[in-house]
């Protein structure tokens, strides 16, 4: 089973091992990058809402 960390590689991960079990699977290499685009979207959607949240606590921030 993979790990989301797998894929990332600032957080240990090697995609291009994931890529070569996808080639002898003869399965799409491609899902291997969707599954990345997807992870940075999630993340700079996270940061965008904690910079929201702080926003919202704290009127003399001025991150927005």
């Amino acid at each position: 089973m993979l790990d989301i960390f797998d894929f990332i590689v600032a957080q240990g991960g090697n995609p291009e091992k994931i890529k070569e079990s996808q080639r002898r699977r003869f399965a799409p290499e491609e899902v291997v990058d969707e599954v990345i685009a997807l992870y940075q979207d999630h993340r700079a959607s996270e940061d965008s809402q904690v910079a929201d949240e702080k926003s919202i606590t704290d009127p003399n921030c001025s991150s927005v």
